[in-house]
């Protein structure tokens, strides 16, 4: 703790002084690293579509952000034709 009355935290003391796991920590990083007004407009669509959970939906946001989006084709195991493109 400083003495000039701002403390600097490890993850493990924050997680203690809030009573929640490091690893319950760890998980939220990414959500917290996502601009206010983009997480909101995510949690928006999640309450519209009620087709996502949030927390899949966030993921998506990050992944799409970071460029690691991807898109795979989902093919008919008896005639090889694409069924569906889905996004990961």
């Amino acid at each position: 703790m400083c003495n000039s009355g701002e403390a600097e935290f490890s993850i493990a003391e924050a997680a203690r002084v809030m009573g929640v796991s490091r690893a319950y920590v760890y998980r939220c990083m990414p959500y917290a690293s996502i601009p206010e007004d983009e997480f909101e407009a995510v949690l928006d669509h999640v309450r519209l579509t009620k087709g996502l959970t949030s927390t899949t939906a966030v993921a998506d946001e990050i992944k799409r952000r970071t460029g690691k989006a991807k898109e795979y084709v989902e093919t008919c195991p008896h005639c090889g034709g694409a069924l569906r493109t889905r996004k990961r």
